[in-house]
């Protein structure tokens, strides 16, 4: 299925990723890539359709926060610094298809390998691979001997600084990634969203909503590593640090919930046991934590998609979005584990998997 004719999605209960209820009797008509028209099935257009009675219909949903060149392995340092760029490069392809054949049309990238996933994104772009729609940071700026000094761009000052901004820039980089340890002073320099925010308290909580500052909680990354432990084999030190941080993580998460701060979807993929691919390992922790299932589903299309700037794009099942759109068995708005069951998946019209 291509996305160049008129396509006709009838017989779902839809949710359109606003939050509200799920409806049905509604068809959807996909043009040129593009969501023309939500009407009454009896008003659909007559023309290549697909019956998708028993399923549901909802956007494409959109991981904030990934790193295509991690592998998920015990230790995922280890392979970029032993294996070819090249390979790291082969890998990141692969990746970007697994995630989007698993219904996640859009991903943040938050750091990879010598701009390889900014490669992987023009890769998808030209059609060359099937594949998300990629948001790309290139090498997170941080400081000398920081967190991430490895793989990101050391600077000290506010010259330095701005020189590797504008690498960044120069490179492709579609956002800005700054790796800093005060949350409060990032949200006072008017940073978009803030990642993990382990450590939040009342006063900060107050202040993102106040600002409309975004949280991305990335809940999966610090418990698939407690999970997996020393008998995963992951660095003693990482197992230490996310034992110690998960419940900080989890309360931060439900404070920040509590006091109605826009919390958009993002798993930290390919950390250790942090797989790409779904997205629900993270989308049920929020549940777990809160979150309603709707909620949940909500901050990985609506919220995520006004979160990477791409609110009038992708995000929402109405007309002039892109046909980014996943049909799963089941009812995610009542039990979230039924995103699982793929049926269908489209990024910007094309079927990529689940047909």
């Amino acid at each position: 299925m291509d996305s160049s004719g008129t396509l006709v999605l009838s017989g779902a209960r839809i949710i359109d990723g606003t939050g509200a209820e799920p409806v049905r009797g509604r068809s959807v008509v996909v043009e040129g890539g593009v969501i023309t028209a939500v009407v009454d099935d009896a008003r659909a257009p007559r023309g290549n359709g697909l019956d998708l009675a028993g399923y549901t219909l909802l956007p494409g949903l959109i991981n904030c926060h990934v790193h295509l060149c991690f592998g998920a392995e015990a230790d995922p340092v280890r392979p970029l610094r032993e294996e070819p760029l090249a390979l790291t490069a082969i890998k990141a392809l692969l990746r970007a298809r697994e995630t989007a054949r698993a219904g996640v049309t859009t991903v943040r990238d938050l750091g990879g390998r010598e701009y390889v996933e900014i490669a992987a994104r023009r890769a998808i772009q030209e059609g060359l691979i099937d594949g998300p729609r990629i948001l790309a940071a290139g090498r997170p700026v941080c400081m000398t001997g920081g967190h991430g000094h490895w793989l990101g761009r050391e600077a000290d000052g506010p010259d330095d600084a701005r020189k590797a901004v504008r690498e960044q820039l120069k490179a492709g980089a579609d956002v800005i990634k700054i790796i800093a340890t005060g949350v409060s002073e990032a949200i006072d320099a008017g940073i978009t969203s803030i990642e993990h925010g382990v450590f939040l308290t009342e006063e900060i909580v107050a202040h993102m909503r106040r600002d409309g500052t975004f949280l991305v909680p990335t809940l999966n990354a610090p418990t698939a590593i407690a999970a997996g432990g020393l008998a995963a084999g992951i660095p003693q030190f990482m197992v230490r640090k996310s034992e110690q941080v998960v419940p900080a993580h989890v309360a931060s998460f439900q404070l920040a919930h509590r006091a109605g701060v826009r919390i958009a979807a993002g798993a930290d993929s390919g950390t250790p046991l942090n797989f790409h691919g779904s997205l629900l390992p993270e989308l049920a922790l929020m549940v777990k934590y809160g979150m309603t299932p709707l909620e949940a589903i909500r901050s990985a299309t609506v919220t995520a998609a006004d979160c990477l700037g791409l609110g009038e794009v992708t995000g929402r099942v109405a007309p002039g979005y892109a046909a980014d759109l996943i049909a799963v068995a089941g009812d995610p708005a009542e039990r979230i584990d039924a995103l699982v069951d793929l049926k269908l998946v489209l990024v910007n019209g094309r079927a990529i998997g689940g047909v």
